[in-house]
């Protein structure tokens, strides 16, 4: 449900300002992107001020191996470097793919395998995941189910370091654990069974786990002046969506004749319900009525898109250039990458959260905008 605050009073009580600084951001926002006037008019009808709206939680997930398929979850706990299932102890993103490949950045930091996730091999999206009688089960077509003991996926104090670069320009090169087990046996079964075009040999792709000394800080662009950690992820701590944000760009692909995109497209940790359309890009914090008490999550910055989102999860091919070409005209970019396609937001909880359990209904309540 949507509770607006009420006369303008009322408003800058609860803002604390006369709304200035949080008009200013909307105004940056739709600047930043001339011409995207269905941007500008979702803007428009937003409340004077968000603060004081309320919204639940409508899913969580989280993906065990960067690039395979999400496991959601009733709880999500909440640790320093994401989000954990607290029944099995899989934490988002706490393994990944890759090819080895030795290379070298252009700042000349070697590398010995290149990551692989959707962005840059589009097959693993048919990798479906599941957690059955305390195990956690990939599928997919033409394959028999792989089963996985949560444990085999923890980080892992023993084994052949590797140096992975993730598959994206300016990509940090993190070191991991070689694990050549059932895992990477099954994905190199996955890639083969749905040939495709590739510029590495599958036999060559292995699993890399965390090692147990990890530490690894958020890119400092998502931290929002939090203390923050990752394990495999891109960068950001957990990537929050809005329910209403996806219908409204689903509606103009539609009008224009383009297929509707799947939210798994995007893949998020935490799906919002209840929020005007595009309402998360001005928002500040918010507070999660969790277990164990109240959550803060701070919302840092506009999430990039790349070809991930372009993957139909049904085929594993990419059959045309949406959504980030309609993204690209109607969103906003994020600071100076003008041709950047933007949805969702990159979030952070402080070290306070640490431990606190979120379940899908609880209610969020918007309690500061962006300045």
């Amino acid at each position: 449900r949507l509770r607006q605050p009420g006369d303008q009073s009322e408003r800058r009580a609860l803002t604390g300002s006369s709304g200035s600084g949080s008009m200013n951001a909307r105004t940056a926002l739709v600047s930043s992107r001339p011409g995207a006037a269905l941007y500008a008019r979702a803007l428009a009808d937003l409340p004077p001020s968000v603060v004081g709206l309320e919204a639940r939680l409508l899913e969580l997930a989280i993906f065990p191996v960067k690039g395979l398929g999400a496991v959601r979850l009733l709880r999500a706990r909440i640790e320093h470097h994401g989000l954990v299932d607290p029944a099995s102890g899989l934490a988002d993103r706490g393994v990944m793919l890759a090819a080895r490949r030795p290379g070298e950045t252009p700042d000349g930091e070697a590398y010995d395998a290149l990551g692989l996730a959707n962005r840059n091999e589009a097959t693993l999206a048919l990798a479906r995941a599941f957690l059955e009688d305390g195990a956690l089960v990939y599928d997919a077509r033409g394959l028999t189910p792989l089963r996985l003991a949560p444990a085999s996926l923890a980080p892992a104090s023993a084994g052949k370091r590797i140096r992975v670069k993730l598959p994206y320009a300016g990509g940090p090169v993190i070191e991991g654990i070689v694990d050549d087990g059932p895992l990477a046996t099954w994905v190199r079964d996955l890639l083969r069974v749905h040939p495709a075009q590739r510029r590495y040999d599958v036999r060559d792709v292995v699993a890399v786990r965390a090692a147990d000394d990890h530490r690894r800080s958020v890119a400092e662009r998502h931290l929002a002046g939090q203390d923050a950690q990752t394990l495999f992820g891109d960068g950001a701590h957990a990537l929050v969506a809005s329910a209403s944000t996806l219908t409204w760009m689903n509606d103009g692909l539609v009008a224009e004749g383009q297929r509707a995109i799947a939210m798994e497209a995007f893949r998020p940790n935490i799906i919002l319900q209840g929020l005007p359309p595009n309402a998360e890009d001005v928002i500040g914090e918010a507070h999660v009525d969790a277990e164990g008490g109240l959550v803060r999550l701070v919302f840092s910055s506009l999430c990039v898109r790349c070809d991930a989102t372009r993957v139909d999860y049904t085929t594993g091919a990419r059959p045309d250039t949406q959504p980030l070409a309609w993204l690209a005209r109607n969103r906003p970019p994020r600071d100076e990458d003008a041709n950047a396609a933007t949805f969702a937001i990159n979030a952070v909880f402080p070290r306070a959260a640490d431990g606190r359990i979120l379940r899908p209904n609880d209610v969020v309540r918007i309690v500061s905008e962006r300045t």
